[in-house]
C-alpha cells in the first residue's frame, strides 16, 4: 500500500514535469531524480524499531518502481535517509538535516508515532507532505494540526469496538489500564475515542473517563507508578 499511496503522491506533485521527459532512467542525468527524504527507527533501545524490516522494504519498493518504464517515466526515486532511534527530538534533528542538506527533497517519510508526530507537525511549515508507513496514533488523524500528513497505517482506535465487545461478553463493568504518559497512549483511551467505539453512556465509559481511578500513567517506570497506593472508584 505504501508504494501506491508514494507514487500517488508524486503524481500530483511531479506529473506536470512527465511530458518531453528521457524514457531512460539508466541514464538520465539529476534534474530528473526525484529525492526523497525518509526516516527509519532501527537502533536505540526502547520504542519501535520497526525500521529494521521497513528501511530493507522501502528500498525494495524504490527499486522496484525505478526498474518499471510505465511508472514516473522518465524520472528516478532515490531515497536520503537515517536512523531516529523512534526519539521524536533525534527525528527532528535528522529531519532538519535532511531539509537543509542539498539534493532538495521532495517529501518525507516517516515511521514511530511520537516522531511522525513531530516532524509532521513542523513540516506543514515547508508545505512538506510526510508519508507515515508506521505510526498508529489517533492524534495524527487531525488535519488541521497535520495538514500534510498521511498514512498506511490504521489509527489504534480501530481496536476499541474490539476491546469494548471484550468487555461487554465477559460482563466487567470495571477496568484497569496500564498507560505510558506519551499522547500516542493517552489518545487512544481518551473519552472521545471511546464514544467513536459506540459505548457513550456506559459504566465503561465513565470508568474511562475518569484517570485518576482506573488508569495507571507512568513515563518509564512501570514498577514504581503500580506500588504506589490508588483510590478505587466504588459503586
Amino acid at each position: 500500500m505504501i508504494i501506491e499511496m508514494l507514487l500517488f503522491i508524486l503524481s500530483i506533485f511531479g506529473g506536470c514535469a512527465v511530458f518531453g521527459s528521457p524514457t531512460d532512467v539508466s541514464s538520465v542525468n539529476d534534474d530528473w531524480v526525484l529525492h526523497i527524504a525518509g526516516i527509519f527507527p532501527i537502533g536505540g533501545k526502547g520504542g519501535w524499531q520497526g525500521g529494521q524490516a521497513c528501511e530493507p522494504a522501502a528500498m525494495l519498493a524504490l527499486e522496484d518502481v525505478n526498474k518499471r518504464p510505465d511508472l514516473l517515466p522518465g524520472f528516478t526515486l532515490r531515497l536520503h535517509w537515517n536512523d531516529s532511534e523512534c526519539e521524536p527530538g533525534l527525528g527532528a534533528s535528522v529531519m532538519y538535516n535532511l531539509l537543509y542538506n542539498k539534493p532538495q527533497k521532495l517529501m518525507l517519510l516517516a515511521g514511530c508515532s511520537t516522531v511522525c508526530t513531530t516532524v509532521a507537525e513542523a513540516a506543514k511549515m515547508w508545505n512538506l507532505v510526510v508519508l507515515c508507513y508506521g505510526a498508529s496514533s489517533p492524534a495524527l488523524s487531525d488535519r488541521n494540526r497535520f495538514p500534510t500528513l498521511f498514512r498506511t497505517h490504521p489509527s489504534a482506535t480501530v481496536h476499541n469496538p474490539t476491546r469494548i465487545k471484550l468487555m461487554e461478553k465477559y460482563g466487567w463493568s470495571r477496568v484497569a489500564i496500564l498507560q505510558q504518559a506519551e499522547e500516542v497512549f493517552i489518545s487512544v483511551v481518551s473519552v472521545h475515542s471511546l464514544e467513536d467505539a459506540s459505548c457513550k453512556g456506559t459504566h465503561l465509559l465513565d470508568c474511562f473517563a475518569q484517570p485518576c481511578h482506573g488508569v495507571v500513567i507512568f513515563a518509564d517506570d512501570l514498577q514504581g507508578s503500580i506500588d504506589q497506593p490508588r483510590p478505587l472508584k466504588r459503586g
